[in-house]
This record gives C-alpha cells, structure tokens and sequence, in this order.
C-alpha cells in the first residue's frame, strides 16, 4: 500500500499488505476510484495495445518464478486457482471443467510426489534411509517381480509420454 497526495493506493495485484513482523494482512476496503467526469473519453484500443496486453498477460504464465525468491504455492492455493483464478473468464462450462480435472488427475498428484521427493532430498539424513529401504525392496522378497513387471514398464510409459 502506497500514500499518494494523502491517499491510499493498492499498486501492483498483491491483495495483501505486509505487515514489520511477517504476517500478512487483507487491505482496508478503501480504493482509490476514478472520480466521474465528462472530460474521461473511452480510449480506441488499437490491434498494437492488444497485442502487447496479451504478451504482458501471457509473461507471467510463461516465465517460472525465482527458485530463490519465490516460495512454490501450496496444493490449496493451486486448487484455489484451478478452481477460481482467472485464466478463464467462467467460474464454470467446460473450459474451467477441464482444467480442474487437469488439476485433480495431473498436477495435484504430481505435485505432491515432487514435494515428497524434494522433502528427502533436502536431507542426507532422511535421502540415505530412504534410498536403503529402496534398494532393499528391490533386492528382497516380492521386489525384483514388482520392479520387473510394474515400476520398470510405468517408468517407460511416464517417459515416452513426457520425451
């Protein structure tokens, strides 16, 4: 939140301010509004401005965030955007239909593996037991069957889907 001639202006899209101790809270509801006044006269918005508000648009969906700045967003926040976000101009029909199924059979679920294994990773402590309970599994009892007829042939068809 910014003071402008005395008053508040939200800039940017961040609907939070922050606060000196690190917690977030929501804005007063006060908005600066464009006062009425016959002199606003609609702008002609010409092929050139559209374009480069649709490349502006389209920046951050294509540009991934700073890996060292930017913390990833929670399963309940991306379940918040397949569900409400405005990538689609309907908070229903088909289009928003099939972009929360995409979220519910493809990204939750990815998602959630990756941070488990980003989790294990972090740590030699927590990667070395895991990976001897692997290598275990593997080597013993029903593994070899398991790693030769259901891991080894899913890993195949996860990688001539993906390369």
């Amino acid at each position: 939140m910014t003071v402008i001639n005395g008053r508040k202006v939200t800039l940017g899209d961040s609907p939070v301010d922050e606060l000196s101790s690190g917690q977030f809270r929501r804005p007063s509801p006060e908005r600066e509004t464009i006062p009425d006044s016959p002199t606003l006269h609609p702008e002609t918005v010409t092929v050139r401005d559209r374009i480069l508000g649709w490349i502006d648009r389209s920046r951050d969906y294509w540009v991934p965030p700073n890996l060292l700045t930017q913390p990833p967003a929670s399963l309940a926040e991306l379940s918040d955007y397949a569900h409400w976000a405005g990538w689609t101009s309907r908070t229903d029909g088909p289009i928003r239909s099939a972009g929360v199924v995409w979220h519910r059979a493809i990204s939750l679920p990815t998602t959630a593996v990756c941070r488990y294994v980003e989790w294990i990773a972090q740590r030699p402590g927590r990667a070395l037991p895991v990976f001897a309970v692997w290598k275990l599994f593997i080597l013993t009892g029903p593994g070899p069957a398991i790693a030769d007829n259901v891991i080894r042939p899913a890993l195949g068809a996860i990688a001539w889907v993906l390369l």
